[in-house]
């Protein structure tokens, strides 16, 4: 009796570990933001923003698929922090 319980509780293990296994994260490489580490990230509604060492700062407005300088009048490149307003 002793011997079934154990055999029962690993059986159980074993189907909970093979039913529910083990998710990892997936990362895709896309087309950016290239060009230094990334520093900070900040979301504004659908908008990705991220902040780059020696770049400025990058948008994406797909999830993260595609991502674009947005570097207009931003006179220093490395941007360490990002803020949103409203």
């Amino acid at each position: 009796m002793k011997y079934s319980l154990c055999y029962f509780i690993l059986a159980l293990c074993l189907l909970t570990i093979t039913i529910c296994g083990v998710t990892q994260a997936q990362w895709m490489q896309t087309n950016g933001p290239h060009g230094g580490y990334i520093y900070c990230f900040i979301v504004n509604g659908s908008n990705l923003f991220a902040g780059t060492d020696g770049k400025g700062v990058f948008i994406s407005t797909n999830n993260g698929a595609s991502w674009s300088e947005v570097n207009n009048g931003l006179e220093i490149s490395a941007v360490y922090a990002l803020a949103v307003n409203g």
